[in-house]
């Protein structure tokens, strides 16, 4: 064989050599970024299915509100303090709940009674006094360290006071006001 011929085969086989490792390394390229798709997936499906069970258990409590009020009234605060308070905090002045891996708890301030305002009393069809109350709910996730939601809504319930509109009435529909999310992330226990 001529020395030129086995040049050209050494040649070929560098070239060889040199494609499969640039394709061995495409596909681990790609095979990674398959992987963060998949773990950046799951964290956002995670998030919400956190966010779902968080507003469910924030209706099934805005519903207990309005047959009676639990005993964990706090005195009326800014939203941003309720989202500094620490764990320890709503342990001392929440009432307290758990459910599908989540525990959670809430307060509830009162924001005062408008009687000009009312709503259809659905048992005598008679328009009757509006009290407004904020539910803040701190639902923190025992299965995913760090985790947490905190969630607040207004809501208009019937009251029975002795108090007189002198202005204008006006029609409160429905029972939720408003509802937001104040915080939905890690935190660090205290």
């Amino acid at each position: 064989m001529n020395k030129s011929h086995l040049s050209e085969r050494g040649f070929v086989l560098m070239a060889a050599l040199m494609f499969l490792q640039m394709f061995s390394l495409l596909g681990v390229l790609l095979l990674m970024t398959a992987m963060l798709q998949l773990k950046s997936t799951h964290h956002v499906w995670k998030s919400e299915k956190n966010a779902w069970l968080s507003l469910h258990i924030q209706t099934e409590i805005e519903s207990r509100i309005l047959q009676a009020l639990p005993a964990c009234i706090v005195t009326a605060m800014p939203s941003e303090n309720i989202a500094r308070m620490k764990k320890s905090w709503w342990k001392q002045n929440g009432c307290s709940g758990e459910k599908a891996g989540a525990r959670y708890y809430f307060v509830i301030e009162a924001l005062g009674t408008d009687p000009c305002s009312v709503m259809t009393d659905k048992a005598n069809h008679q328009p009757t006094p509006v009290g407004f109350y904020r539910l803040s709910l701190y639902v923190n996730f025992t299965q995913e360290r760090d985790a947490k939601i905190i969630l607040q809504s207004t809501i208009a319930r019937t009251e029975y006071t002795q108090s007189v509109c002198t202005e204008k009435l006006h029609q409160v529909s429905g029972t939720r006001q408003m509802r937001r999310q104040l915080i939905a992330k890690g935190w660090q226990d205290d």
